[in-house]
Formats: structure tokens, C-alpha cells, sequence
């Protein structure tokens, strides 16, 4: 269970992005459920945690041409290379590149002005800062067992009918959707997403576990508690 679990809910995964009302809820519920189960859950403060979504973005920008101009391997593993796969990436990403995600395109012309306008000082700059954010979320596990967070500022959006056009799909996700998943993608902690409720047009919410290095168990433990109160689809 988790009697004696110390939670805390980081204040900024809610106040610094617009927040949906069924999604604060969901929070309000799995507080309760958690207190009820015997943890001690309680609201705290991490500044720096607003500024995850803005580091991640360019971050990853860098990250990701550098594994496309290094034919798929990146830089700096101490693991062997399959020779014949990396030939096979090359030859493929210049005779198929029409076929690359526009994603993965955006973020390569990002990098490409990135690092010819600011000298990849920019790559620097933003590793420097994943490295303190990582250590300001690291030093509160000398405090908490667990820190809790809405998954995503906003209810699961609506399916589409039938298969979107890369305009159709961007203007259907919100930008902020990565706002409270950003943080950790930087820190390396573990996460677990729970649903947590719906919203009016039964839309599902979900809230965000996250446990210490190398602690997933302490995170499972939370949500197989939150799972036996609420059930795996929970409602509010």
C-alpha cells in the first residue's frame, strides 16, 4: 500500500499551463483517494519545473539531427555498430527522405539555424540547464517519496474519423500537451500515467506518478492503490 508514502503535488505542473477543469479535479480525486490509502500528500513548489517544456523543445531539435547526420547511431555510446544497418539508414534517408516525419524535418531546420546562427552554443546552453533541472527534481526525493502531476494539461482529444493531414494533426494537438511530461523526459525519472477521471463528454484525464531513480516500484505501489479504489477507467 502506500501507508507513510510522502506525495507531493508540484504546484507549477498546474499553475504554469492552463489547466482543464476536469483535469484539476482529477488531481483533487487521486489526492483524496491517496490520503484515504494512508500517504501524506501535499501541495509544494518547484519553480524550475515550468521551464522543462521550453528547454525540452530545442533540446530535442539538436538531439534529433544529430542521430539523422550520424546515419541513426549518435555520438558518444561505447556499444558496436551494426555497419550494414547504419549503410542501409544513409542510403535510405537520401533516396526516401520525402518519406522522413514532418517532425523530424521541422526539428532538423531548427538544429540547422540553431547551430549556424548561435555556433550550437544553444546545444550547450540547454544541456547546462537539463542538468540543473534534473538535479532540482532529484533533491526532492530527500523529501518526498513520490511527486504527482496532471499528465496533460487537457482531457484525451476526440479521434478522427478518418486519417489527418499533417495540418489537420498539428492544429489537433495542443502545444501544451508535453508541458508536465518535458521535465522528466530531461530528468530521466521514472513516470507513470493513471487515469484519473473524465470530463463532460467523458473524455479521460490522467495524473502523473513519478518516482525517484531506479524507484518504480514505490511509483506501482501508488498506482496499484489508486487503481483498486477508482478501477483501471476510472470515473469521476
Amino acid at each position: 500500500g502506500v501507508q507513510g508514502l510522502r506525495i507531493g503535488v508540484i504546484e507549477e505542473s498546474m499553475s504554469g499551463v492552463e489547466c482543464e477543469s476536469a483535469v484539476i479535479e482529477g488531481i483533487k480525486t487521486v489526492s483524496t483517494v491517496l490520503k484515504e490509502a494512508g500517504a501524506i500528500v501535499e501541495t509544494m513548489s518547484l519553480p524550475i519545473w515550468k521551464n522543462g517544456f521550453a528547454v525540452y523543445q530545442p533540446l530535442v531539435a539538436h538531439l534529433i539531427a544529430n542521430m539523422i547526420r550520424s546515419e541513426g547511431e549518435g555520438y558518444g555510446h561505447l556499444g558496436a555498430i551494426d555497419v550494414n544497418r547504419m549503410h542501409a539508414f544513409a542510403v535510405a534517408r537520401r533516396t526516401e527522405s520525402r518519406y522522413l516525419n514532418p517532425y523530424i524535418k521541422c526539428w532538423m531546420i531548427a538544429d540547422r539555424y540553431l547551430h549556424e546562427r548561435y555556433m550550437n552554443v544553444t546545444y550547450g546552453k540547454l544541456q547546462n540547464l537539463r542538468l540543473e533541472i534534473r538535479r532540482q527534481i532529484s533533491e526532492l526525493f530527500s523529501q518526498w517519496d513520490l511527486l504527482l502531476t496532471p499528465t496533460t494539461p487537457s482531457t484525451a482529444p476526440k479521434l478522427f474519423d478518418q486519417q489527418p493531414s499533417i495540418e489537420e494533426l498539428l492544429s489537433h494537438s495542443a502545444a501544451s500537451i508535453a508541458y508536465n511530461t518535458s521535465p522528466l523526459n530531461l530528468s530521466g525519472n521514472p513516470a507513470l500515467s493513471v487515469p484519473s477521471g473524465e470530463d463532460s463528454d467523458a473524455l479521460p484525464t490522467a495524473v502523473q506518478i513519478i518516482g525517484n531513480h531506479f524507484d518504480e516500484f514505490t511509483a506501482f505501489r501508488a498506482a496499484f492503490a489508486l487503481e483498486k479504489e477508482l478501477g483501471p477507467f476510472c470515473k469521476n
